[in-house]
């Protein structure tokens, strides 16, 4: 019951973060963003900018479809957690740091929470199925 019910917060965690990540990408959270300027600056840096919204739409998309698709929950995690850990460096090094910057790091701890709790689970089943070779067994 208790792992269940881990498991679904888990579940919910990814379509929260996953939409989060869709609905309001950390350069947007405060004014004009970075990607209006790009947007209105027009030329390459409206070409990057639409491909960088696309790239994170993506990775919130994988998310959320993790949560109902055992088999991405690995590569989504691992994607979003690399390009939040990017934003994360990029961000604390500029000037002024951005005021998302707080809850893109907790958006963060939260997924790597998630990764940790259901890989856990994942390889306790496998044990318990008889597919996992580590710790002597095999």
């Amino acid at each position: 019951m208790h792992d269940d019910l881990l498991r679904r917060l888990c579940l919910a965690v990814l379509v929260l973060a996953g939409v989060l990540g869709i609905a309001f990408p950390p350069w947007e959270t405060g004014g004009l963003g970075l990607m209006d300027a790009a947007l209105l600056a027009g030329g390459e840096f409206a070409a990057q900018a639409r491909h960088q919204r696309f790239v994170l739409d993506l990775v919130g998309v994988g998310l959320v479809l993790s949560a109902f698709w055992p088999a991405l929950r690995a590569a989504a995690i691992g994607a979003a957690v690399l390009s939040k850990f990017v934003y994360l460096g990029l961000a604390w090094s500029s000037a002024q740091p951005l005021p998302s910057l707080w809850l893109e790091g907790a958006v963060v701890l939260a997924l790597l929470a998630v990764a940790l709790v259901l890989g856990r689970q994942a390889l306790r089943e496998a044990r318990w199925e008889g597919l996992s070779t580590l710790r002597g067994q095999g």
